[in-house]
């Protein structure tokens, strides 16, 4: 979902399930994501983990490692980067 949000129905309705649905798998989806390889998966997640849903967990402060500041990493890869950014995942919050 976080990989390629417009196969999902685009990044609004991603955040939406994420807004339904993390609380009952928060385990399952953190682990699934740590499993990922890929770096954007990994800082998408930690934004929406980390700074939406105000949780904390060890393997979510590891992925900050994978930030690259000033990149153009977007939280919604479809839409244009917008100058508004989470400092911590140093990512626009395009959305």
């Amino acid at each position: 979902m976080l990989a390629a949000p417009q196969l999902c129905g685009g990044m609004p309705h991603v955040i939406e399930v994420w807004d339904n649905e993390f609380e009952a798998y928060a385990e399952e989806i953190i682990t699934r994501i740590d499993a990922d390889e890929r770096s954007i998966v990994k800082v998408r997640a930690g934004y929406l983990i980390a700074e939406k849903f105000g949780i904390s967990d060890d393997r979510v402060e590891e992925w900050k490692s994978l930030t690259q500041r000033g990149g153009s990493r977007k939280l919604d890869p479809k839409k244009p980067y917008l100058n508004k950014w989470s400092e911590d995942w140093q990512i626009s919050l395009n959305i």
